[in-house]
């Protein structure tokens, strides 16, 4: 196999992805030593790849858990991001608005000022 620049690299992975021959039923990519293998690349150059594909929005990374290819969206969808195993807590949103129908000042510490 001929030696694969960033870009060729990029466009090689997306061809796969999108042909159903790289990601797994979790829609997750094989570790890097086996993408390194697969398209005789360093290390380097696939981390660069995987970074292009994940900035154009093709693929995510879990840190220490993977790199996952995101579902497509269509024209009439809406993206939601990926939680990427954060509590629940972790995930809310508080109100923070300066103040509400009821006078309230809109600090929501729970304690008194």
């Amino acid at each position: 196999m001929a030696h694969l620049d960033t870009d060729q690299l990029v466009q090689t992975i997306l061809a796969d992805i999108q042909a159903g021959q790289l990601a797994d039923e979790q829609r997750k990519l094989p570790a890097e030593p086996v993408l390194m293998e697969r398209y005789q690349v360093t290390r380097y150059t696939l981390r660069q790849a995987l970074k292009q594909l994940s900035t154009m929005g093709y693929t995510y990374q879990m840190h220490g858990i993977g790199t996952f290819v995101r579902q497509q969206q269509t024209n009439n969808s809406i993206a939601l991001q990926h939680d990427g195993g954060l509590s629940e807590a972790s995930c809310r949103t508080r109100w923070t608005q300066t103040g509400d129908s009821q006078g309230h000042n809109g600090n929501n510490y729970g304690g008194r000022r």
